[in-house]
Order: C-alpha cells, then sequence, then structure tokens
C-alpha cells in the first residue's frame, strides 16, 4: 500500500516485486475538487531478475558481471580475469576451475621422470575462497586455519609420485593439497605450516592415488 500526495504534473514510479494484478487509486485530495485530470501510465518489464546477479559478455566480447538490483536494473561490470557466479574473478589462480595448470604450463620443465614448475608472485588482489580447516572437527592438515588470500594451482599426480614443494614467503604462508574444492579442508591430503612469520614451507607429499590435486599456497594471516 504506496500512496502519493501532490500536485500537477506528478509522477508516481511503482515497482511490483511479485507481479500480478496491481490497482491504482486516483483521489483528490479534497472532497470537493471537481478539477479535470489527465493521467498517463507506462509500463514495462525489469531488465533482470531482481536481486540475481549473472555473468555474461558485452558486444567487444568482454567478460561482464551483471548486477540486478532490487527493482530489476542492471548494471555491467568489464571483468579482466573471467565472471563466476555473478562476480569478476581476481585473476588466474583464484579459484579451482581457473587455476594455474603445472602440468600445462609452458614454463614447466620436464627431464626424464622428474617435473620441475617455478613461479612467483603476490596475495595481493587475490582472496580467500578455500580453507584448509574443517570446523564440524575442528581439525586442519596444516595444524592452522587458513584464512589468509590464497593461489590455486593444479597438477595430475599418478600412484607413487613423489612431490616436494617449497614454498619462500615474506608473510606467514602454508601450503596444503586438496583432492575436491567443495569439500577442501576434509578433502585435504597434505599441508604444512612450521614457519610462524615470513620465510620458507616445505611440503613433501607421497601420490597414494591417481588424481587430481589442487595446490593451495595459502596464507595464515586474512
Amino acid at each position: 500500500d504506496l500512496q502519493k500526495v501532490g500536485t500537477e504534473d506528478d509522477v508516481f514510479e511503482y515497482y511490483s516485486p511479485h507481479g500480478g494484478t496491481q490497482y491504482l487509486v486516483l483521489k483528490a485530495a479534497s472532497a470537493s475538487a471537481t478539477q479535470d485530470f489527465e493521467i498517463t501510465f507506462e509500463y514495462f518489464e525489469g531488465e533482470c531478475t531482481p536481486d540475481i546477479n549473472t555473468c555474461g559478455t558485452d558486444g567487444a566480447g568482454n567478460d561482464i558481471a551483471i548486477a540486478c538490483n532490487s527493482i530489476g536494473q542492471q548494471t555491467e561490470t568489464i571483468c579482466d580475469f573471467g565472471c563466476f557466479e555473478g562476480q569478476c574473478l581476481d585473476r588466474m589462480g583464484d579459484l579451482c576451475s581457473r587455476p594455474f595448470d603445472i602440468d600445462n604450463d609452458p614454463t614447466t620443465m620436464e627431464d626424464q621422470d622428474r617435473v620441475l614448475f617455478q613461479h612467483s608472485g603476490t596475495l595481493a588482489g587475490f582472496a580467500n575462497h578455500y580453507d584448509a580447516f574443517d570446523p564440524e572437527s575442528s581439525t586442519s592438515c596444516t595444524g592452522w586455519a587458513t584464512p589468509g588470500n590464497e593461489v590455486v594451482y593444479m597438477f595430475k599426480g599418478w600412484r607413487t609420485d613423489k612431490v616436494d614443494i617449497n614454498l619462500n614467503s615474506t608473510f606467514d604462508g602454508n601450503i596444503w593439497i586438496t583432492t575436491d574444492c567443495e569439500t577442501a579442508a576434509t578433502s585435504c591430503v597434505a599441508g604444512v605450516d612450521n614457519t610462524f612469520g615470513p620465510g620458507q614451507e616445505t611440503l613433501q607429499f607421497e601420490v597414494e592415488e591417481t588424481a587430481t590435486y589442487f595446490v593451495m599456497v595459502d596464507g595464515f594471516q586474512a
């Protein structure tokens, strides 16, 4: 039940959150009013579904995040690093759906049975999507919670493979490996966080089951 009181040339805008039949009552403020009036109706569908965010592409082929407000008006934001579930991604390696693929990275070097991959970067611009801490069991495969931003790497591990990961960081870093990012904490197979503060972390892992593994370079501090 909405009402608006005014004089001539009033514009009344109304958004119907549930649809259906609507009634507009035009009533004079005075019982003795006898003047003429003219009223114009204009109604239209919203640009989008209210409060639903989606992804798409613009005319130039850019990935965009489409945000829809409560009255069906949308705004578009160009996403430099892609879009996921209506939100711009920060960059490659921010999610398990966009990891750094070690096996297919052009900088990965192979020498007989040995694979070497090196990468340097920063956690700036990344986000905290995954945590090694499982709140139900109050356990973590690193021994600690990992509320900081993380970078995600991926590799295909074959049974009996031995994996050595060394991290040198200027922050309080940690490393952990999971096989399922939807249940990242409970699917964690190895992790380490032995250095408190900046320094080096080393994780040695022997693959027991052939599978795809996700390596999280994470931070202790949010």
